[in-house]
């Protein structure tokens, strides 16, 4: 269902898509599949995605992480180009 949401979501051709929690669910192949997908849209397409995730592991597919802890920014990282 969450992939469905997903591709739905890219059909509009939005300039920013926002996804909360979009692992939750599936299980961890097709889950790790979705984030590998996610990453080549931005990286093919350019395209701005906000990501919140609980897993941070799965996050790391991002180019840039803040980690939030009691809603106060504790951490920025940002991959090397």
């Amino acid at each position: 269902m969450q992939m469905l949401l997903v591709g739905r979501a890219l059909i509009a051709r939005p300039k920013l898509l926002m996804l909360d929690e979009p692992s939750v669910g599936l299980a961890p192949n097709i889950a790790e599949e979705l984030f590998a997908t996610i990453a080549a849209i931005n990286r093919e397409q350019g395209l701005t995605i906000l990501l919140v995730e609980q897993n941070a592991h799965a996050a790391m597919c991002a180019t840039t992480v803040t980690s939030l802890k009691a809603a106060v920014s504790s951490c920025t990282v940002r991959a090397k180009s």
